[in-house]
């Protein structure tokens, strides 16, 4: 079985990988694979996911999703889907992550998480 909390401290990464890596944690899941962060990884046996926004209006997109009479509606500050353009630059940043060093999976996300930290799981089977 795999444990894998979701963000971490990157202002002293070398002291929470130790901490995860002491509570029994095998992983994490964060946004950028910063090299001082992936570097305590590594020293402390934890893998890395990397994970970016599924659909998220950032980087200049401002088509909203629109539901099937097409009215554009604001949901989870997501674009829509159907967005050829957005769909390309998702893609160009999905295999721009893929190609962070030592890497294990790239996720997209479909829905954010505000306030405290998330705690997920992954489990191998």
């Amino acid at each position: 079985m795999r444990y894998t909390l979701f963000g971490m401290d990157a202002r002293e990464p070398e002291g929470c990988a130790r901490m995860l890596r002491e509570k029994g944690y095998s992983g994490v899941t964060i946004g950028r694979a910063e090299p001082r962060v992936v570097e305590a990884l590594a020293e402390n046996g934890l893998t890395y996911d990397l994970s970016a926004g599924a659909f998220s209006l950032g980087g200049g997109f401002s088509r909203l999703a629109q539901d099937c009479e097409g009215k554009q509606w604001r949901w989870f500050s997501s674009g829509c889907p159907s967005d050829e353009a957005m769909r390309r630059a998702r893609l160009a940043q999905y295999e721009e992550l893929a190609s962070a060093p030592g890497v294990r999976a790239v996720m997209p996300f479909f829905f954010k998480f505000y306030g405290g930290s998330y705690r997920a799981r992954t489990y191998d089977l």
